[in-house]
């Protein structure tokens, strides 16, 4: 008697254990890739305009970056709020 109810009592245990609940969601990252880092020209040339000229194209690089990330980061905000916490 006391092996079979030790033996029902490990087996409903185990049944518990088992059905434990998670809250299973999808990260934002794995869905949408985040902004990459853009590849600024270096500056070699001893011409002065030409050297404003590719600073000038590295500024604007950088910001249009700037703003991808603003975006993502918005939207994976929304996600978490939204989204995950509803």
């Amino acid at each position: 008697m006391k092996k079979s109810l030790l033996m029902l009592s490990i087996l409903l245990l185990m049944i518990l254990i088992s059905c434990r609940s998670t809250k299973d969601f999808v990260l934002f990252s794995d869905n949408i890739a985040p902004p990459t880092r853009p590849e600024l020209t270096r500056l070699t040339d001893d011409d002065i305009l030409q050297q404003f000229r590719v600073l000038s194209e590295n500024l604007i690089k950088a910001m249009t970056t700037i703003e991808r990330w603003e975006v993502y980061q918005d939207n994976q905000d929304y996600y978490y709020t939204k989204v995950v916490h509803k």
